[in-house]
């Protein structure tokens, strides 16, 4: 919380800088807990409820399938192969932090979300899929107006960090640590602003990251869109990561 603050108060510096005749602002800021969110029975929210049959037999969906604020989230949804399958985030409250494998892709390596939370979102970045036009592949959030992100909470999900550990198995010593680093990119009018990073893994300390982690997005200024990308030099590496407690400035009175 200490951050969060600290982080607002940035904002607020900047507010000052722009407006000189005015050196305090109000600010109104929200923040995502997709804790409100309804989840299966499975403890899930996808967009399967909002797929439809497509001309090959099974049921797409492709967008924006949950909002809360200012602030819509993206999936991708199919059943083309027999089975549910999602891209892009997923509202879940799955806490299994000793299942290896893909099975187990809904949950995040904790005992819940953050701040004790029940509920956060799991991501997984799909390029294949994103780069065949199904843009909910990648987790996007967008923003009805432009706001400025204040920070985020970010996780390994229980799939990616014991595969790091174990490997595809669950039993055994993992691969070759290299970096596998979550960069979040912040659009406004469709043109990129600015941009961070996170190291879901460090190469360098021979760390997997393993308990939420404040990131600090305050310097991406007035956005509309976030665009998180995953991206590691080892290719057959999870690309989940999962979010919590999205943070930002909605508006500014002076």
């Amino acid at each position: 919380m200490r951050r969060m603050l600290l982080m607002s108060a940035a904002v607020l510096a900047l507010a000052a800088c722009d407006k000189n005749d005015d050196p305090d602002p109000k600010v109104t800021m929200q923040t995502v807990t997709f804790e409100e969110a309804e989840l299966d029975a499975n403890g899930l929210l996808t967009g399967k409820a909002l797929a439809t049959e497509t001309d090959g037999g099974f049921n797409e969906y492709d967008g924006m399938f949950y909002t809360s604020g200012f602030a819509s989230f993206s999936c991708y949804y199919s059943d083309q192969w027999g089975s549910d399958y999602c891209a892009g985030f997923t509202v879940s409250d799955n806490t299994d932090m000793v299942t290896a494998g893909y099975g187990n892709q809904y949950s995040v390596y904790a005992k819940g979300g953050v701040d004790a939370s029940k509920k956060f979102a799991v991501a997984y970045y799909d390029s294949y899929n994103a780069e065949n036009g199904n843009e909910g592949a990648v987790p996007t959030v967008t923003f009805q107006r432009k706001v400025n992100p204040v920070g985020v909470w970010v996780n390994n999900s229980t799939y990616a960090y014991l595969w790091w550990l174990q490997g595809d198995s669950g039993s055994g010593s993992g691969p070759e640590k290299v970096d596998a680093v979550l960069t979040i990119e912040g659009y406004a009018d469709g043109s990129l602003a600015r941009s961070v990073s996170v190291k879901l893994v460090d190469a360098e300390k021979g760390l997997v990251l393993d308990e939420w982690t404040y990131q600090d997005l305050s310097s991406l200024g007035w956005v509309d869109k976030l665009v998180f990308r995953y991206s590691c030099e080892n290719v057959m590496a999870p690309a989940y990561f999962c979010i919590d407690n999205l943070v930002y400035v909605d508006s500014l009175t002076y």
